[in-house]
């Protein structure tokens, strides 16, 4: 699939609106990819994300199939505050889909290893704004380290913690999808920023992300079904 994307006023590649609707068509639930470039060339190298996808044949298209979501032993972590910052989801304007959709990236970006067995953890803390299906993947256990890769170990190392600060903008919509009442696309930028013990922090990280965010009736509040990294 061909990659295209637009500049933003500050200069981050953002995808445009076909490169979004083939993304949408992914039921995916992306669970890493936050790899840590450190001051010494001896750290780990980033990730490869972890997903979980409904199987197609060409990007662009649909597919019924339920996700295939792998299963595991690894327990949960402790419940608390994580020292990135607290959820902060009950004062949320819930009928604010990049509201939303901003706060779930946020939540799923602020890791605290004092607290979480596997990066998976944090994603749960969003559940009060997740929906189908992306709320039975964040459930669901997972192998290895949760998805977290090399980040994931080196936080732990140094039991270390994240904050996270992200910036929402509705998809671009020219040639493209127009939010409905009940369905809307917002592309999220976050930035990460990790601490640890003997101050041990490395330079800040960069994703940007496509959230589709759905409700029942115009009236409701928004849901995050669906997340996914975007990989120029």
């Amino acid at each position: 699939m061909t990659h295209t994307a637009s500049r933003t006023s500050t200069g981050m590649s953002r995808p445009t609106t076909s490169t979004m609707r083939g993304v949408r068509a992914l039921v995916v639930l992306a669970v890493a990819g936050m790899g840590i470039t450190g001051c010494a060339s001896s750290d780990p190298q980033p990730a490869a994300t972890v997903t979980v996808t409904a199987p197609q044949t060409t990007p662009g298209t649909n597919s019924s199939a339920a996700p295939v979501i792998p299963t595991a032993t690894i327990p949960a972590g402790r419940t608390g505050t994580p020292r990135g910052g607290p959820p902060a989801l009950g004062s949320l304007t819930a009928t604010d889909a990049t509201a939303v959709a901003s706060a779930v990236i946020r939540v799923f970006h602020t890791w605290d290893a004092g607290l979480d067995t596997t990066p998976q953890d944090a994603k749960r803390r969003a559940l009060p704004l997740l929906g189908e299906p992306l709320a039975s993947a964040v459930r669901a256990p997972m192998g290895g380290n949760g998805g977290g890769g090399a980040a994931w170990t080196q936080l732990y190392a140094h039991q270390g913690w994240t904050t996270a600060v992200t910036t929402a903008v509705p998809v671009d919509p020219e040639g493209g999808e127009p939010d409905t009442p009940t369905t809307a696309t917002r592309v999220v930028d976050v930035t990460t920023t990790w601490r640890g013990a003997k101050g041990w922090h490395p330079v800040d990280t960069r994703q940007t992300w496509s959230v589709t965010v759905t409700r029942a009736s115009s009236s409701a509040g928004w849901a995050v079904t669906q997340a996914t990294q975007y990989v120029s």
